[in-house]
This record gives C-alpha cells, structure tokens and sequence, in this order.
C-alpha cells in the first residue's frame, strides 16, 4: 500500500481447511474498504490483516514452504492472500529448463501400429440380395430387369437407342435374359453353399465323403453350375432332365422355387410338385423333406384338404325316451 504504483496484484491461494480452523495471519480473507483505504478481515480479528495495511504479506508468504506453513498437517488454512508488485515480477528466473526433442525423449513410450488393408477387386453377389422377395418370378425378373441394363451399359453403339443408362423397359424381359438371370441366382447360391465342392472339382481333386454331394458325381457345366453327372448322357432327354441343377433344400432360393411350381401344378400335391420341379432341371437335396414342410405351410393346401367336421348331436327329445 506504500507504493506509489497504481496497480495492485493480488494471488489468492485456496486450500481446503478444517471446519473448526480459525483464521490467522497466514490462512484469512480480507476486504479492502476505499472509503477507510484499508483492510479488514471477513472473519476473525482485525490483526490478521495487519500485514496487508504495511504491504509486507509478500516477504512473510515467501517465508512459507510449497504447501503453506501448515504443510503436514491434518488442517490448512481457508484462504491465503499476497500482495504483489512490480518487483515480484521483475525477478530473475531462478531455474530453467531444458526443452527434450520428443524422439530422444526416453519418458515417451513409442507405439508402432500396423493396419493391414485388403480390398477384392471383384465385388461378389451375396443371395441375401434375394431374401426380399416372396416370389420365384420377382426374383429372375427383377435380376433379368438388371442384367439388361447392364447390356446396354457395355453396348454403347447398340441399334435400340431408347435403351440407355438407367431405364425401365415397358416391355417383359427376353427369353435369354431370364434364362441368364436364372443362372445368376443358381450360381449364386451354389458359391455360397458348395464353394468347397465347385473348388475340388475345378481343380480335379475328388469331392470328401462327408460332403451331401459325394454320392450324386456332381460336374461343373460351361456356365460353373454344378450339376448331377450320372450315367444316362447317351439318353433322348434334354439336357435339363439328364443333369438337373443342384440346390440345398434349406434356402430361401430353394422354397420360392418349390413354391413357383407348386402352384403351377394347381396345388396337387408333393408327388406333383416334386415331378414339376425335377421337369424344370431342379435337383433338391432332400427334396421330400423340403416340399413336404413347404406343402405343410400352405394355407389353400391346408383348406382344400381339411378334415371334415363331424357335429356332435342333440340330446333326444322327451317323447322318444318316455317308457
């Protein structure tokens, strides 16, 4: 307060304290009044603020130790305040330190971390594509719709001009068109299912006996499709019935193809069904089963082979029992 600067620093220092701790000159909380142009203390007596009416806080708080005067033990005190000036801060830097390169740095602890990348060049098409769809037909024209475009996008010079790009076509698909989009599905789900299989046959190897296509001598035709081999390629049947293709009998490819020629054999059973799909160059391994469990589920099956109800009688009426 003895300065004739006009600016006043003041370092207030916080420690938490026992409840019970009075305040004394080293741990207070004073108050300047203008009005007095002194210090007052906010609680104990007015002694404790002596040193900030004297300006001689400074040299008694550089007496103390890093923790206060009260370091060790169980209680410290409230607040501490220090008056500050000019001269405080003008103080030589009593220790420097060394700035350390962070590589050279032996408290740094250095983490190498590798990432391995993979990318296919070829993106594959997955059959969960086609689990959206209730019906066989949707399906293959929907993939036929597809594959059509897809045409048009690698025949740029193409004699249609109409169809280009990203187009809906009014009219159906083309007999090659679903008969390729048929193939795509099959292909599909056969790489998903037997890709262990279709991978020992390309390369020559002999098929594992716990493989469900062990006793069926299955071959790979010109388009990849595995079919049955057998022993009847000197027969007047087509090609779809001599080497039908092969599909598992627990997918959903497989039940929208049993359900498409259940219906088209007007729901006449599982000796129907099984014959219209053996026609159609389908080959289900465990057919039975899966055509009987779809059979099972048929709503218009279930109504048209119910059992009839037979309606229990009345009681007789008292004239015809009276003796």
């Amino acid at each position: 307060m003895n300065s004739d600067l006009s600016l006043i620093y003041i370092t207030c220092h916080l420690r938490a304290a026992d409840i019970n701790q009075t305040p004394d000159p080293m741990n207070k909380a004073c108050s300047y009044n203008k009005a007095t142009s002194s210090w007052s203390p906010v609680e104990g007596p007015s002694v404790n603020c002596q040193c900030c009416n004297t300006g001689d806080c400074a040299t008694v708080g550089s007496r103390r130790t890093a923790w206060g005067p009260y370091a060790g033990r169980r209680g410290v005190g409230k607040r501490d305040v220090v008056l500050l000036n000019e001269e405080f801060f003008s103080r030589p830097v009593e220790s420097t330190f060394e700035l350390i390169h962070p590589e050279s740095d032996k408290e740094i602890k250095t983490i190498a971390v590798t990432l391995n990348t993979s990318v296919e060049a070829k993106v594959k098409l997955k059959s969960h594509r086609f689990e959206r769809f209730s019906k066989w037909s949707s399906a293959v024209r929907a993939t036929a719709r597809l594959i059509h475009i897809v045409h048009h996008f690698a025949n740029k010079d193409g004699a249609n001009q109409e169809c280009r790009k990203w187009h809906i076509c009014e009219g159906p698909p083309t007999i090659e068109e679903v008969s390729q989009a048929e193939r795509v599905i099959i292909q599909c789900v056969q790489n998903e299912v037997y890709s262990q299989e279709i991978h020992n046959l390309s390369k020559g190897l002999n098929l594992s006996k716990d493989s469900p296509l062990y006793q069926l001598n299955p071959i790979i035709d010109q388009n990849k499709l595995l079919r049955i081999g057998g022993r009847i390629a000197r027969s007047t049947a087509i090609s779809e019935e001599q080497n039908p293709l092969i599909i598992p009998g627990r997918h959903h490819i497989t039940a929208l193809i049993v359900r498409h020629y259940h219906e088209q054999a007007q729901h006449q059973g599982r000796h129907f069904t099984e014959g219209a799909v053996r026609s159609a160059g389908f080959w289900i391994i465990g057919m039975k089963r899966c055509i009987s469990s779809i059979l099972h589920k048929c709503v218009k099956c279930q109504r048209l082979r119910g059992k009839h109800l037979n309606q229990q009688m009345a009681e007789l009426p008292t004239d015809r029992v009276f003796q």
